[in-house]
Parts: C-alpha cells; structure tokens; sequence
C-alpha cells in the first residue's frame, strides 16, 4: 500500500509504508496509451478498460452529481454521511476523480479522508493538475489496486465507502480486506452500485431493442471475465 503526498509545490511522492522510505514518482508514469483520440493508463496496462482523460473526468464528475440526486444531496446513507456525525477515519474505494472523498472531507473537517483509486494513473494524473488549494489537509491518498491482495486497517474508521468501485466482485473485495473487521466497533461499509440494465419507463426499451440486446451481450461478457459487481437483471 503506498499513499500520495501533494506539496504546494505542485510535487508529488509514493510513501511507501511498509518500507518507511519516500520516492518521486517518475513523469513517465503519464506517458498515457493513446488509442481512438482517448487516453488510457498504462499501469496493468489493459486492465483498467475505462479511459483516464478530461472526458472521463467529467463523466465520473457527473456519476457523482446523480448521486447527489438520487439521495437528495447526501453523500450517502449510512449515519457517518450526516454533516454533524464525528467520522474519525473513511476510506472511499475507487474513488474515481476523488471528488467524493474531497466533498467528505470538506463536510467533516474532524475527520481524515482516505480515497482509494481503482485507476492508479488515472489518481495521478488528477493530482498532479489539481489546484493544491483545493485539496482539504485532512485527505490522504492511497495507492492499490483493489482487486488485489491488500490490507489497510482503518483502526479508528467509522466508515468505508465504495461506489460504481469498478471491482470485479464485491463480496471477493470485502473477503480479501476483512472489511468490516477492520473497521471500528459501530462503524459502517456502504456500496453504492447502479445496475448495467439500462430501462424505460414508458416501454420504449422492449426487450428486443438494439439497446437491450447490447446490455444483455455486455452482461454475458462480465460474467464471462468473472466480473459480477455490476447486474443486468
């Protein structure tokens, strides 16, 4: 596990906790792949299927703003998302843009924000164009690919968030990190995943629109990779 550091000199490191050591992370890191006029990170390269440009960017910002919607501009359910909860120490997992865990942190100045990117390049090179100023001094970035092996003990944690996380399989994510063990006495582990299907409400998408059979041929692909986070039910 390694966390990012974000100096007002607009350098950033890796710090490496099992090894106490801090080294600079090499510019080659953005030598992103070019494919179709996008962008996509090279870490694992291929891995990671979802491009890591402005566009996606803006995309994922907008994922977050139809959260807010849908709950009625909450960042969540669980009692550590009321502005007045005392939250101690959250872990957003896959935190797309960080945009979440950045809103958190700002809500709840007590606590210390942990995002957990699902996209290693993508993280980075967000943070190394954010504006500095608007980063709150209580987040701290963490470095993992969550599909891995990997443990990170929240101790004081209250919360742990996870949305459209891009995990293969979330009960395989809470076995591998013994989540909720991990977690403090009362504290919370909250998904929040939309479904694959995409439907009407006025029976435009019937079953044998284009629409439906490409979801239903994208569902089949998933489950045919061992993905089952996402369902097209």
């Amino acid at each position: 596990m390694s966390t990012v550091d974000i100096t007002d000199d607009g350098d950033s490191s890796i710090e490496t906790d099992a090894a106490s050591s801090t080294t600079s992370i090499s510019s080659s890191i953005l030598n992103y792949r070019h494919e179709n006029g996008r962008t996509y990170h090279r870490y694992k390269d291929g891995k990671y299927h979802l491009p890591n440009d402005q566009v996606e960017n803006e995309r994922l910002d907008t994922q977050h703003n139809l959260f807010l919607l849908t709950f009625g501009d909450e960042l969540g359910l669980a009692p550590p998302n009321d502005p007045a909860a005392t939250a101690g120490r959250v872990l957003d997992v896959g935190t797309g843009t960080g945009i979440w865990a950045i809103d958190y942190a700002d809500e709840h100045l007590e606590a210390e924000a942990c995002p957990l990117p699902s996209n290693l390049i993508k993280a980075l090179g967000l943070y190394f164009s954010a504006n500095i100023s608007s980063v709150p001094p209580n987040l701290r970035f963490i470095i993992d690919d969550i599909d891995e092996d990997w443990e990170y003990v929240l101790r004081t944690g209250r919360t742990t968030s996870a949305r459209s996380s891009s995990t293969s399989s979330i009960p395989a994510l809470v076995r591998k990190t013994n989540l909720c063990s991990n977690l403090k006495p009362g504290g919370y582990v909250e998904f929040q995943e939309t479904g694959g299907m995409i439907l009407s409400d006025d029976g435009t998408l019937t079953p044998d629109h284009a629409l439906s059979k490409w979801c239903n041929l994208l569902g089949e692909a998933f489950m045919k990779l061992g993905s089952t986070s996402i369902e097209f039910d």
